[in-house]
């Protein structure tokens, strides 16, 4: 198969997308002059950016911690409020020579005070994991079908087209994510 240009017809121009982005994404280190610190990133060119892969899907998991936290300082907060008003209030109700009520509410209350925000947590925990490995399950083989296709592509540098060679299908770089998102050829 020769490799040639869709559009000038010629392959004196061409080079590979995925060359064309790696030569142009470096790591950078920043140097700085006060206190000895430096800073790491990354510089990406123009072209770079113009061309770069799609994205790959959001692994499960993220910030399912904080929900954690967050869980808990309420629970604590709930608890709190709880035992206060029960200490306050409740003594009040209580007869000459009876047990306080507080320390029924005190036994029962604070225990459920921190086991149902407990289950609550882990039932929302289960249920967004869940609905994110569904999500990632869906999204990644998709991803993958777009990466090989953006790793069979060419740019044209006369042109400024991108383009499959084995399906001769020819976009600008800025509607890669079209021919991307097309259905690969069959094998």
């Amino acid at each position: 198969m020769e490799l040639i240009c869709p559009v000038c017809r010629k392959d004196d121009a061409i080079q590979k997308v995925s060359a064309i982005f790696s030569s142009g994404v470096q790591a950078t280190t920043l140097e700085l002059e006060t206190y000895a610190q430096s800073a790491k990133g990354m510089t990406i060119s123009k072209q770079a950016l113009r061309l770069a892969p799609p994205a790959e899907p959001k692994k499960p998991g993220g910030l399912h911690w904080l929900l954690w936290i967050v869980g808990l300082i309420l629970s604590f907060l709930f608890n709190g409020v709880f035992a206060l008003s029960a200490m306050i209030l409740l003594p009040s109700l209580a007869r000459e020579g009876e047990a306080s009520p507080c320390t029924a509410c005190g036994c029962i209350g604070f225990p459920l005070g921190l086991v149902l925000p407990v289950v609550a947590l882990v039932l929302l925990h289960s249920f967004l994991l869940k609905r994110s490995k569904s999500r990632y399950s869906r999204e990644f083989p998709v991803w993958q079908a777009m990466m090989e296709r953006w790793n069979r592509l060419y740019y044209c540098s006369r042109d400024d087209v991108v383009f499959d060679p084995a399906t001769g299908e020819s976009v600008g770089p800025e509607a890669l994510g079209a021919l991307l998102s097309l259905t690969p050829p069959p094998a």
